[in-house]
C-alpha cells in the first residue's frame, strides 16, 4: 500500500491534498495544493494572504501536515490560533481566544469556514463566512474490518462513529480516527483482535495485559498524556476510545 500511495502522490506533483478556496464577493475559486510538511498560515498579519474583514484576526488559523510513517498517508490538520471568532469545520465551531486549539484532522469532503463580519440584517445572528475551504484528499482505506468487527462498530455507532481513516496498525491491533457523536470531537479508536489471540499460547496473558493497560490509562489525568474516553469489550474485539493529541 505504501508504493500505491507514493505513485498516487507523484502523479499529482507530490501533493497530498488540496484546498478549494472561495472568498466572499468573488465568483472564482482558488485551488491550493498541500504538500508533505506543509504549513499554511492565514491572518491579517500575513502579507501573502492579507484580509481586511473585521472578523479576520491578525493570526487566525493554520493548516499543517503530519506524516507518521511511509505506510500511512499524511494527515492534514487545521487549528485555530487564538482568533476572536474562531473557525468552523462542517459547521462545528473550533476556537479559543485564550489558547491555540488542538488540531482537527481533516477528511475528504470537509468544509472549513472562516466567520467574517456580523450580518447587517438584525434578524440574522450568524456571521457571514469571509472564506470557505473545501478539503479534498484521495484516500483508499488501508484496512477493512471483518464482518464481526463491522457489526460491533454498527452496534455502538450511536456513541462513536469509527471512520476508515487508519492511523496505525500492529500485530493484533489497528488504530482508527473516530468521532464521538454527542460532542463531535475526534478521538482515537484502538481495535484489538481478541479472536487472533486465541491461537497463541500466550493469548490469555496478552489479553490480561491489555486490560491492565486500559485500567492504568483510566487513572491518568495529564494534559500531555492521551486520556481514556471509553472501552468496549466483546468475545471477539476489545475497542478502546482515547482522546487524541496533536
Amino acid at each position: 500500500m505504501a508504493q500505491a500511495f507514493e505513485s498516487m502522490s507523484c502523479e499529482r506533483d507530490g501533493r497530498v491534498a488540496e484546498l478549494e478556496l472561495g472568498r466572499r464577493c468573488q465568483e472564482h475559486t482558488e485551488t491550493i495544493p498541500i504538500y508533505p510538511e506543509s504549513l499554511l498560515k492565514y491572518g491579517r498579519g500575513d502579507r501573502i494572504r492579507q484580509q481586511h474583514d473585521q472578523g479576520y484576526s491578525r493570526d487566525h488559523f493554520e493548516f499543517y501536515v503530519i506524516t507518521f510513517d511511509e505506510h500511512h498517508p499524511p494527515l492534514c490538520y487545521v487549528r485555530d490560533r487564538r482568533s476572536r471568532n474562531g473557525i468552523r469545520v462542517n459547521g462545528q465551531h473550533i476556537g479559543d481566544p485564550e489558547r491555540i486549539t488542538p488540531g482537527h484532522c481533516l477528511l475528504d469532503g470537509d468544509v472549513i469556514t472562516v466567520p467574517g463580519q456580523p450580518s447587517r440584517d438584525v434578524n440574522v445572528s450568524e456571521f457571514i463566512p469571509c472564506m470557505t475551504f473545501h478539503f479534498k484528499q484521495d484516500y483508499v482505506s488501508l484496512y477493512v474490518p471483518s464482518p464481526i468487527q463491522q457489526r460491533e462498530m454498527d452496534f455502538f455507532a450511536g456513541r462513536f462513529n469509527v471512520t476508515d481513516r487508519a492511523l496505525g496498525n500492529g500485530a493484533h491491533a489497528r488504530v482508527f480516527l473516530a468521532i464521538e457523536v454527542a460532542t463531535k470531537r475526534q478521538v482515537v479508536c484502538k481495535i484489538m483482535n481478541v479472536d487472533r489471540l486465541r491461537v497463541r499460547v500466550d493469548g490469555a496473558t496478552t489479553l490480561r495485559r491489555w486490560k491492565q493497560e486500559i485500567d492504568m490509562v483510566k487513572q491518568l489525568h495529564h494534559p500531555n498524556i492521551i486520556s481514556y474516553v471509553h472501552a468496549i469489550y466483546s468475545p471477539h474485539t476489545l475497542s478502546v476510545e482515547l482522546s487524541s493529541i496533536k
